[in-house]
């Protein structure tokens, strides 16, 4: 260690400066080893920034490949259409903007008599009003309206020929209407829809819902209604 006086060096834990004779004070040995220990103030400060680059360029590749909850890269819903986040949905003012998500649903679940989505159990008739009522108010400019679901009935005696044919915007759009304020009016669903076009066999209420089902998934990875759908 360093004498304070003199500048001589001396062994260490020595208590008296061998050339000097000056008391070496426990200050000097302190001082000696902090600038013996290999560090610098300048050297944390750069260690500590490399740590804080490092985890900052972690965090942000995480983020961007969706670890963290958000969008994954090649989302293909649009900003309308896409999964609003509701938890709930009520009967008495559905949004119309979860019916592509109820019907993805229906399409991933098959037919079955009822549905559980979002806080409430809808029966085949409701989720068929459900669908065909969201499409005519979407096609009206309506997307972020909500709808009245009453306590609907599917069909006595469901029939149609059900055809594979291709039905045009405006046709289905004619059809959704009629489908839905019948069900509003009669609460319960037809037996049949007619497309209203000549040559053209009626379909049964099964297939004009699984009709709506395909028109608002492709709302939904669209974010606009198809030109036409093939039945």
């Amino acid at each position: 260690m360093k004498c304070a006086e003199c500048g001589a060096e001396n062994r260490d834990h020595a208590k008296f400066c061998s050339k000097c004779g000056a008391k070496l004070s426990q200050t000097n040995i302190i001082n000696n080893n902090t600038k013996n220990d290999g560090f610098d103030n300048k050297s944390v400060l750069i260690i500590v920034g490399t740590i804080i680059v490092v985890v900052a360029i972690i965090l942000v590749t995480c983020y961007s490949l969706g670890m963290f909850g958000g969008n994954t890269v090649g989302n293909l819903q649009s900003d309308t259409t896409k999964d609003t986040g509701v938890s709930q949905v009520s009967l008495s003012a559905f949004p119309v903007s979860e019916a592509p998500n109820l019907a993805q649903q229906v399409a991933q679940s098959g037919s079955a008599s009822s549905v559980s989505f979002k806080g409430v159990t809808l029966n085949k008739a409701q989720v068929a009003y459900i669908l065909s009522k969201s499409i005519s108010m979407i096609a009206k400019g309506d997307s972020k309206g909500t709808i009245n679901v009453g306590g609907y009935s599917y069909a006595t005696n469901p029939h149609g020929a059900d055809v594979s044919q291709s039905i045009s915007n405006a046709q289905y759009v004619d059809m959704c209407n009629r489908f839905s304020s019948w069900i509003e009016r009669n609460n319960q669903v037809p037996n049949y829809i007619g497309i209203n076009t000549g040559g053209v066999p009626d379909m049964s209420p099964t297939k004009m819902m699984n009709m709506c089902i395909n028109i608002l998934i492709q709302y939904k990875n669209t974010g606009s209604l198809p030109a036409s759908v093939a039945v």
